[in-house]
């Protein structure tokens, strides 16, 4: 990592962040009526965890990635919001 800037790292973060959350709102719209609210409601937590991802990663920290997203009670927070929003979608296909 550390031929790498961290100004590059960052940028790369965020790009991917947003391309990987505008592919996920494509998806979600492409979704039948019924489950398209649901999955469209999922994206909110969604991005509220990849900015949260982006305020632990920007932290001085030696901890491993696993346990920034695994250990932090918001990141949890939005994983388990997430997870009961996609899976309503499912149910109610």
């Amino acid at each position: 990592m550390r031929w790498y800037r961290a100004d590059m790292l960052r940028t790369a973060q965020v790009v991917i962040g947003v391309g990987m959350l505008a592919t996920y709102l494509m998806w979600a719209l492409s979704e039948n009526s019924a489950a398209r609210p649901w999955h469209l409601a999922s994206a909110l937590p969604l991005a509220a965890a990849l900015a949260r991802f982006g305020v632990l990663t920007a932290r001085r920290s030696v901890r491993p990635v696993e346990d920034l997203i695994t250990r932090d009670g918001v990141m949890l927070c939005c994983e388990a919001a997430w997870l009961v929003l996609f899976c309503v979608g499912l149910y109610v296909e």
